[in-house]
């Protein structure tokens, strides 16, 4: 069942969609016959016309059959199209879906303009909103296209016509009653400039047009083709009547422009003669103005041109912005008889150019021979002044003769001497250039036999002996820098294979060398890579003395063998003393100085502060480990040694079996290393250390105890025999006597030696000299303390 309402429903709105449209039917019914606009009535008779009613809200529409054929409008005029809402489609739905709608080509308001498709049997205008109840006012019409196109063009067009005209009073009145005073020439021609492209225009829109119309219409008595023909006659008329008017305005503002300057008036002559021979284009009144106005200036032709001729400074041909033959035309067109004057000037003017046209080859012969001089031909060939001196021969053949005769009155001209004087000029010229062109071409092929040899020193020293050759000079204007270049490269070739005295030299050489073409140009470029290569050559000498120096230390801080040695090695000396300077002998012996300055540093502070530490960090690290060299070479640095570090002082000391060991604080032992004092590696040697004793007490005369606490391999006989040579204080030897004991060491107390009483003086050194033999070659480390006698009971 509610399928059945749904379905119901359905229907019901389909049939409303379908009838939403009413259709509207004019009688007459629509006639697509071209003509002119049909009212569109509900019915009509002669005595009465019934117009179509449409109601607020509703929905209508008109069909309209196929146009009579193609490129046809239709075209709809109403003054109701801002009451109604409408569109024209070939394929009408009834609202079913959205139709495709034409478009209005119109660009009038209240008028719509759809092209027609004449194999469309039926189109439709929908009135698709109604404002209001109205009465539909509405005329149609099928049109050609291109009739209706021209219908809206030609009143633009013929106003647009009117509008360009140009006032033709002054044309037709000149002559006559009117002629040229103060008129102001540019703003008419400015006006004429305008109007003529309007009117151009409008002839293009006029004949484009034309374009649209049928074959059959051309030429036929149709009113549109009539009304075409007759409005392109008067845009013809229009455009020539300007284009008349504009010439003849143009003959005049060049007589107005020209008052003061006849010259410019000449300008124009060609001008001016094809105007005055156009009798048949212009009104006699016209042309006799012309003639009047252009004659009345020609009295002043032959002497302006004499002017001209008398002011020309210079042997080129005499050459007028205008043409002479144009100018005695000027005068037959004007009804003047032309001049004697200007007759004999014209003659000699002939002459004179025929004369300076025969001098232009010789001129651009002898400039292209000059050419040969210009700077830009850099290093020539020794084909090159052989080719100059060519051009040399053809000017000596083509050379013109000297007329200074054959001008008569006319050669006080200044251009008349110029050219007799451009002649002799040329001869002469080219004579020097003969001349010079051959020596300079010897010179050239020797220069290229050195130049292939690299010889630029041989080049310069040529060249200087033919200096007079100025312009061969300029060709090898960098010769200097390629022998500057030269020595610079050898230099560098020297300095690069660490031959520092023939670089050196070589350096001196550059510096004292002055055979160069042009020495005051090259002087401060010369000096200039002196001093860089000098500076080179002086970093190059202390780099290389500081690195052979800083590896020798570096590959040698560990060597204990012939310490002595490593300080004589030739590392600590430069690779080179340098004896040249461009500057200073001041700045020579600084710089040797700052090197050799370097290198004792290195010598007396570097190395042996380097070296020391690293000895004595693998000296305790093993002292049976080589440890008497390592000592000795520690000691043997320390000879060498000008620092003031004191950490590397004390090592020394430590190292040293002749400087005393300090000691400050009392019942402290002290380690101490006891080194040989000779070098017997296979059997017995001698071990000596030395003791400072300086420890506080307000005693005058301090007395203490010294334990030394030896090796068991130095201490182990010590019951039978006594361990040490001697015992020395303050240089006296000490003796077992009285109440001073020596204790002896043995294992009962761990090989500890004691010597007491010792009596010190009090703030002072106190020197203790021990001295022992062993059969071994090797560092001993013993302990020692010193303290204040301990009170024993008896």
């Amino acid at each position: 069942m509610k399928c059945r309402v749904l379905l119901g429903i359905a229907l019901l709105l389909a049939f409303a969609g379908c009838g939403a449209y009413k259709e509207l039917k004019p009688k007459p019914p629509i006639s697509s016959l071209e003509g002119s606009y049909i009212e569109l009535t509900k019915s009509k008779s002669e005595d009465k016309t019934e117009l179509l009613e449409l109601k607020q809200d509703k929905k209508y529409y008109v069909r309209f059959p196929a146009p009579p054929g193609a490129d046809f409008y239709l075209v709809l005029r109403t003054d109701q199209k801002s009451l109604i809402g409408t569109y024209f489609t070939t394929l009408f739905s009834k609202g079913k879906d959205r139709d495709p709608r034409t478009d209005d080509e119109s660009t009038q308001i209240g008028v719509s303009v759809f092209r027609l498709d004449p194999s469309v049997v039926e189109s439709y205008w929908v009135v698709e909103t109604v404002g209001q109840d109205l009465t539909l006012s509405l005329e149609y019409r099928y049109v050609p296209i291109w009739r209706y196109t021209f219908e809206n063009s030609h009143a633009d067009l013929s106003d647009r016509l009117a509008q360009n005209r140009a006032d033709r009073t002054i044309y037709s009145t000149l002559g006559k009653t009117y002629h040229f005073t103060n008129f102001d020439f540019v703003s008419a021609l400015n006006t004429l400039a305008g109007t003529s492209d309007q009117l151009q225009t409008i002839k293009q829109a006029l004949q484009d047009t034309e374009q649209l119309f049928p074959a059959d219409l051309i030429n036929s008595d149709d009113q549109t083709y009539r009304d075409y023909a007759t409005l392109l006659d008067h845009i013809y008329d229009e455009i020539q009547f300007q284009t008349d008017y504009r010439d003849v305005l143009a003959v005049f503002q060049a007589d107005s422009d020209t008052r003061n300057n006849l010259g410019g008036l000449l300008e124009s002559s060609s001008m001016l003669v094809n105007f005055l021979n156009q009798t048949n284009r212009f009104s006699q009144p016209i042309m006799d103005e012309a003639r009047s106005v252009l004659g009345g200036r020609l009295p002043g032709v032959v002497p302006y041109l004499e002017r001209t001729i008398a002011g020309k400074i210079e042997a080129s041909q005499i050459q007028f912005p205008f043409d002479l033959s144009d100018v005695e035309a000027l005068y037959r067109g004007s009804n003047r008889a032309v001049p004697q004057g200007l007759s004999d000037l014209i003659i000699f003017i002939n002459a004179y150019n025929t004369e300076a046209q025969r001098l232009a080859p010789a001129q651009a012969r002898l400039a292209e021979a000059e050419r040969y001089t210009n700077p830009e031909f850099t290093w020539p060939s020794n084909n090159h002044y052989r080719e100059a001196l060519d051009h040399i021969d053809e000017l000596n053949r083509i050379m013109p003769e000297q007329h200074s005769a054959s001008f008569d009155q006319y050669n006080q001209f200044q251009c008349v001497i110029l050219l007799n004087d451009e002649v002799n000029r040329i001869r002469s010229e080219a004579t020097r250039f003969g001349r010079d062109f051959s020596a300079a071409q010897g010179v050239v092929q020797q220069v290229n036999t050195l130049s292939s040899q690299r010889e630029y020193r041989a080049i310069i020293q040529l060249l200087s002996a033919y200096r007079r050759l100025d312009f061969l000079l300029q060709q090898y204007s960098d010769v200097d820098q390629r022998s500057l270049d030269q020595q610079q490269a050898a230099i560098a070739v020297s300095l690069e294979g660490r031959m520092w005295a023939p670089g050196e030299q070589q350096l001196r050489a550059l510096h004292e060398d002055e055979v160069f073409l042009r020495l005051g140009r090259i002087a401060a470029t010369k000096l200039a890579t002196v001093r860089r290569l000098e500076s080179r050559m002086v970093t190059a000498v202390e780099g290389g003395s500081k690195v052979r120096v800083d590896a020798f230390v570096e590959a040698n801080k560990m060597t204990i063998d012939n310490v002595d040695g490593l300080y004589s090695n030739e590392a600590f000396t430069p690779i080179y003393t340098l004896s040249f300077t461009s500057g200073s002998s001041a700045d020579l012996a600084r710089r040797n100085t700052e090197v050799q300055t370097y290198i004792e540093d290195l010598k007396h502070n570097v190395f042996p502060a380097s070296a020391i530490p690293e000895i004595y960090r693998a000296f305790t690290r093993n002292i049976r480990d080589r440890g008497v060299e390592k000592a000795r070479a520690i000691v043997t640095h320390g000879k060498y040694y000008q620092g003031s570090d004191r950490r590397i002082k004390n090592v020394i000391a430590e190292c040293d079996p002749k400087t005393p060991k300090w000691i400050t604080k009392a019942a402290q032992y002290r380690k101490i290393y006891v080194l040989p004092t000779t070098s017997n590696a296979g059997g017995e040697n001698t071990y000596l250390f030395r003791l400072n004793v300086v420890i506080p007490s307000q005693a005058k005369f301090p007395v203490f105890d010294v334990n030394i606490k030896l090796p068991k391999d130095v201490a182990q006989h010590a019951t039978t025999k006594q361990w040490y040579n001697y015992i020395k204080l303050n240089k006296e030897e000490l003796k077992p006597q009285g109440r001073f004991t020596i204790t002896a060491p043995t294992e009962q107390n761990d090989y500890e030696a004691q010597l007491t009483p010792v009596q010190m003086r009090a703030d002072e050194n106190n020197i203790m000299e021990i001295e022992f033999t062993h059969s071994s070659f090797q560092v001993f480390e013993i302990s020692t303390m010193s303290q204040r006698p301990i009170m024993r009971k008896d």
